[in-house]
């Protein structure tokens, strides 16, 4: 009877019979329930939200904090803008134990004064400022200008190569293997208050921000 209760229930026929479980206590009924419940996991999940079309590699999904690859036999695929399905590997993670599954996917970024990602970290920072300016400015230590002037180029050059290879303005964390680089201005040797003072005549503010 009850084999035939568990073949109606998923629609199968003999030979092929469905599993069922004979529960006579409390402990074997949750057990039983849990072995149910978590016999078979669905590995296409939907979205809060949609997908912006053409960027669904800019989405990053993970698995108990595990970021698994996109388009991969054992990642993760996109089905519509609002179905994800994850696949191979990945798909069978999930089938044991409690498990998280995250989607972050980054959104268009804001202007920046005006000025596109691409644009404002592309230009140069010192096409605004008055040059003599900054060389008179400079002149007034020019021993100790010299030291803050190679340690911040060194830095600049060694940010700019880092933005180069890995700024993306359609990827909300593109820049966090950079910031490290860029921290390294607050360890060079700060401009005397004497070429501060008059640096402030050159359009740019405090040369040591």
């Amino acid at each position: 009877h009850l084999q035939d209760m568990a073949n109606a229930g998923v629609g199968a026929m003999p030979p092929d019979d469905a599993p069922f479980w004979k529960a006579n206590n409390p402990m074997g009924l949750s057990d039983a329930f849990n072995t149910i419940i978590n016999g078979v996991r669905d590995c296409k999940l939907a979205l809060n939200g949609e997908v912006a079309d053409g960027k669904e590699d800019k989405c990053a999904v993970t698995i108990n904090d595990q970021k698994i690859p996109y388009n991969d036999p054992n990642g993760w695929q996109l089905n519509t803008p609002s179905e994800i399905e994850l696949v191979g590997d990945a798909c069978d993670s999930i089938q044991e134990g409690e498990v998280a599954v995250d989607i972050i996917c980054a959104c268009d970024p804001p202007t920046l004064n005006g000025q596109t990602c691409e644009e404002a970290y592309g230009a140069d920072p010192f096409a605004n400022l008055d040059r003599n300016c900054v060389e008179d400015a400079l002149a007034l230590d020019k021993e100790g200008s010299k030291e803050s002037l190679d340690c911040q180029l060194d830095v600049m050059e060694r940010y700019n190569d880092c933005l180069r290879d890995n700024l993306d303005c359609d990827m909300f964390d593109s820049l966090s293997q950079c910031s490290t680089i860029f921290n390294e201005f607050a360890s060079c040797p700060e401009y005397s208050a004497e070429v501060t003072a008059e640096f402030q005549n050159c359009g740019t503010g405090d040369p040591n921000q």
